[in-house]
């Protein structure tokens, strides 16, 4: 699957003098997992359907990724990589996420149901 979201979300941080952030395949794994979970599930939310995943960093743990620093979004509705980032830029939470000076990785998944697609970022950083 080609990364669409990765050159957005490094231009989005070049924009505010940050620097890129890298794909990292356990990250990429986790938010792909967790998107598919929550259209399984038809809900959107940072918990898991999985025991002991309730939250980002416990995911990428799970995968074998040693975190130092963990962080989410998601996002429910958006058609495409473009629209996600552009609901992201505009919820200042979501925001502070994706401009974090914190992570070095990253990862994007999506999945959708019969409402509609869900969305995940997770960010990231080694111990």
């Amino acid at each position: 699957m080609a990364d669409a979201f990765g050159p957005l979300l490094n231009a989005f941080r070049a924009d505010a003098g940050l620097p890129p952030l890298t794909l990292h395949p356990l990250c990429e794994r986790a938010a792909l997992e967790h998107a598919a979970d929550q259209a399984r599930r038809e809900v959107l939310t940072h918990g898991s359907g999985f025991e002991n995943r309730d939250t980002a960093a416990n995911r990428i743990g799970a995968l074998g990724y040693q975190w130092g620093f963990a962080a989410e979004n998601v996002a429910f509705g958006q058609r495409d990589e473009a629209q996600v980032l552009e609901a992201w830029a505009n919820s200042p939470g979501h925001r502070a996420n994706m401009l974090s000076p914190k992570p070095v990785h990253y990862g994007f998944g999506g999945a959708s149901n019969r409402l509609g697609p869900y969305w995940v970022l997770v960010l990231a950083a080694p111990m």
